[in-house]
């Protein structure tokens, strides 16, 4: 039997209705004939699976949906270009520096492209490689390809191999000073590396399909097709394809991927052919080609073809390694047991692979490298900044098979990994090491500190060869300092992404008018989606085993975030929160504070509790990368963690006294402070008092100061630049 055709489609939603995923329909009531009517078949139309797509552009999109057009609306596109003008203050309450500078030139940039060129007037060729740029450039450039700070169109027509030249210019004055083996222009050290690498993700690529002069036309030849409805046409040529060659931004692609739901999910039986669908999911792919936001295996499978033999050959096991993991066959029976093999094999093969790309980029690229070199060198780039990515997910996997608990919810030191280091387990303690060992050498080939990363891998090996590393106390002490060491590896690696960011994200945020907890939260989301702090989650409980195992002497307390030393009233509390510690004066000043906190989450802020809060005595555990501590690192307050009871009995009877707090990698030490300390403490409050300017009513309106160049070494051509760039809102070197 013949199936009855299905009924005709809806008419169109009027023009520019915003487009919501789950938008309810105005549907007027059945009537009772409707009713009656049996239920006819309809035609089924097989539905692509379409995963969403990796990060740059879309899993981490904090912007608006996008909006179904029909037509071009000037006054809407100005609008909106005022709107996306007028979001920042201009950057009245930051200090002078490259922060500044964004949030001023941001006022006369309302598109991506404009914003790109921002960013190019700052660390572009021709320009110097700061920490403090790369940090601002950093926060800046994520914002707005993540729709945090959403784009506009500003009333210009530039194709998208504009903003791929920009992106070019931008790489290759980053990659000219990154190398080890040759450099060319300024030196730059560690913690600039690993700020550059939080820039390269969300540059657009500048391949030779996007750097031509008339790039994605693929959009065109779609939105001209003859097996398509009027409506759809008019849809696709309005809402991607000119908007996409006037003004392209990220938005493009969430727009495109919210069409692909729109002609397969959604579409009505018979609506889009099969042809136009495939048509349509080429475009895509060559959209996300040029958003830079393919995952690794993507990325390897579309270079495979220029690899040599043996590249390949490595380039396959990752694959099969993780095609293992991610179909289930290996099982689900632990670290120790098929699945953790299987997870070293993809973690050995990870690191494999990516030692080929960055032994490639080892050296600086020269300043007359051709473009097609160029081209290369950012897909390497990115290849081995996506493998790291990969790594971090390997290593999630590891710690779940393991049992070690969720982090942050208080379990770890109860879980049935700690449990297994505990009590000497080899196998767990030969698994864990390896994992950890794989973990320090993806490190080492983000360039941080490489030769001793390579080496605590070595150590950590070799002490797990012949069984247990903890079963004599020797042995617990020579595991117990490749651990140390690995801990401080990690940590630094922290403190130089902290030092890197500093409160640029929180003051750039304020500018702009962003929710707090964007900024707040942002050097905290970088680090946790670190290789680093898988890193820390296997480390600390090995470390506590082996600590245990030896004997060492802690006094009860784990260093979590180093400092001091602090002389200040000991004062406790159950949270930190407003008003939870109180302001004690001593001789016409409020006394500093050592707080002792009895609960936490590891969500809070030590500067939540107040300015006094110098430091913090916490009683009960606390990951060494959870969201307080990376805090209390910004804020440069020691902490230190204890579940010793003896150690809390002590730490109860200090409270309201005067005590002298260290945290050190050696120990902790919280003990009454001599009148000597006390002294000491009060001639420095002094003395600083002395140095700080009176509080009072502010002077009256001063010339606009010089900007600062001592901190960055500023030739004297680019602060004049940057003063008259000022004065202009933005503009370009030249």
């Amino acid at each position: 039997m013949q199936a009855a055709p299905p009924p005709p489609p809806p008419p169109p939603p009027p023009p520019d209705v915003p487009f919501t995923e789950n938008a309810p329909t105005d549907q007027s009531p059945a009537t009772a004939a409707e009713v009656a009517t049996p239920p006819q078949p309809v035609m089924v139309i097989p539905k692509i699976n379409l995963p969403p797509p990796p990060p740059p552009a879309t899993k981490e999109w904090q912007g608006g949906g996008p909006e179904w057009k029909w037509h071009r609306d000037k006054d809407q596109e100005r609008a909106k270009m005022e709107e996306a003008r007028n979001r920042s203050d201009g950057g009245v309450n930051l200090p002078e520096g490259p922060a500044k500078y964004i949030a001023a030139g941001d006022k006369e940039a309302p598109s991506w492209l404009q914003k790109l060129e921002l960013i190019q007037s700052i660390l572009g060729q021709g320009h110097r490689i700061t920490l403090t740029r790369l940090g601002a450039a950093s926060v800046y450039l994520r914002w707005i390809s993540t729709g945090a700070l959403f784009c506009a169109e500003d009333g210009n027509h530039h194709r998208p191999n504009r903003p791929a030249e920009i992106a070019r210019d931008i790489f290759v004055s980053l990659e000219t000073v990154a190398g080890e083996l040759y450099k060319h222009g300024a030196e730059v050290g560690e913690a600039e590396r690993q700020m550059m690498r939080q820039i390269h993700p969300w540059l657009p690529s500048f391949s030779s399909e996007f750097a031509c002069s008339e790039p994605l036309t693929r959009i065109r030849n779609i939105a001209h097709r003859s097996d398509i409805s009027e409506d759809l046409k008019k849809q696709i040529k309005h809402t991607i394809q000119n908007k996409l060659h006037r003004n392209a931004g990220p938005e493009d692609l969430v727009a495109t991927e919210a069409f692909i739901k729109r002609i397969t999910v959604d579409a009505h039986p018979g609506e889009c052919p099969q042809a136009f669908v495939d048509e349509f999911m080429l475009f895509y792919d060559e959209l996300k080609r040029f958003f830079n936001c393919s995952g690794a295996i993507e990325r390897l499978d579309a270079m495979y073809d220029t690899f040599e033999d043996e590249t390949r050959a490595r380039v396959q096991e990752l694959k099969e390694a993780m095609w293992a993991l991610d179909d289930g066959s290996t099982g689900h029976d632990g670290l120790t047991g098929n699945e953790g093999q299987a997870i070293l094999r993809a973690l050995r093969a990870s690191i494999d692979v990516r030692g080929i790309f960055t032994g490639g980029l080892s050296t600086g690229m020269r300043n007359d490298a051709p473009d097609e070199a160029v081209s290369q060198r950012q897909a390497w780039r990115l290849a081995e900044i996506a493998i790291e990515e990969l790594a971090f997910v390997v290593l999630a996997r590891a710690l779940q098979s393991a049992g070690a608990g969720v982090e942050g919810e208080g379990d770890e030191k109860t879980s049935h990994f700690a449990n297994a280091l505990n009590s000497g387990d080899a196998s767990m303690w030969g698994c864990a090491a390896a994992a950890a060992a794989g973990g320090m050498r993806h490190m080492a080939l983000a360039m941080w500190r490489p030769m001793e990363c390579n080496a605590v891998a070595r150590e950590l090996e070799a002490w797990v060869q012949h069984g247990s590393p903890i079963a004599t106390q020797e042995d617990a002490l020579r595991c117990c300092a490749s651990l140390q060491r690995a801990r401080r590896l990690v940590e630094a690696h922290t403190q130089a992404l902290i030092d890197g960011f500093s409160d640029t994200p929180v003051g750039l945020g304020k500018s702009f008018g962003i929710q707090e907890h964007v900024g707040g939260t942002f050097v905290d989301a970088v680090i946790r989606a670190n290789v680093s702090f898988q890193l820390s989650r296997l480390i600390s409980p090995m470390l506590r085993a082996a600590t245990w195992a030896a004997g060492s002497d802690t006094a009860g307390y784990d260093a979590i975030v180093l400092g001091g030393p602090v002389v200040g009233i000991l004062q406790e509390c159950d949270r930190l929160e407003p008003g939870a510690v109180k302001e004690n004066w001593h001789k016409g000043r409020v006394a500093p504070v050592v707080a002792l906190v009895w609960g936490a989450d590891g969500d809070e802020e030590v500067s939540a509790a107040g300015k006094q809060v110098r430091g913090v005595v916490l009683a009960r555990d606390l990951p060494h990368l959870s969201h307080l501590a990376i805090r209390a690192r910004q804020e440069q307050v020691p902490l230190a963690s204890t579940e010793d009871e003896g150690t809390r009995n002590y730490a109860r009877y200090l409270v309201r006294q005067w005590v002298f707090f260290h945290v050190t990698p050696e120990g902790v030490i919280l003990a009454p402070a001599t009148d000597a300390q006390i002294t000491a403490y009060e001639a420095d409050a002094a003395r600083i008092s002395k140095a700080e300017p009176p509080t009072a009513a502010p002077a009256a309106a001063a010339p606009e100061p010089v900007p600062e160049t001592n901190a960055e070494a500023e030739s004297v051509d680019d602060v004049a630049w940057e003063k008259n760039v000022k004065k202009k809102g933005k503009g370009k070197k030249g």
